[in-house]
């Protein structure tokens, strides 16, 4: 049997269970997109839920299940930032 090495982020938790699949599929689309723009709303709605669930009431900084799930909102939102950012530049650069 292959043990696979790669580090788990398992996040038991109910309020973040809501919206792991809707992460994922926004996480999926974004990933096979090639053009930006297209990205652009998924983005967007990532950034949304991710400061959603940013303000969880229940975070526990000593929880290993918080953690995970600070770490995984924290990259998913910055991946959706920089896709935002990077639309209004080149709509910028376009408009110049």
């Amino acid at each position: 049997m292959k043990k696979n090495n790669k580090p788990t982020h398992e996040i038991y938790c109910p309020i973040f269970s809501e919206h792991e699949e809707n992460i994922k599929k926004l996480t999926q689309f974004i990933n096979s997109h090639k053009i930006i723009s297209e990205k652009v709303d998924k983005a967007q709605e990532l950034v949304d839920i991710t400061n959603l669930l940013s303000c969880c009431p229940k975070f526990d900084e000593e929880e290993r299940h918080c953690g995970n799930c600070r770490f995984i909102l924290n990259l998913s939102k910055e991946i959706a930032r920089i896709i935002i950012d990077a639309s209004e530049t080149a709509h910028e650069t376009f408009l110049v």
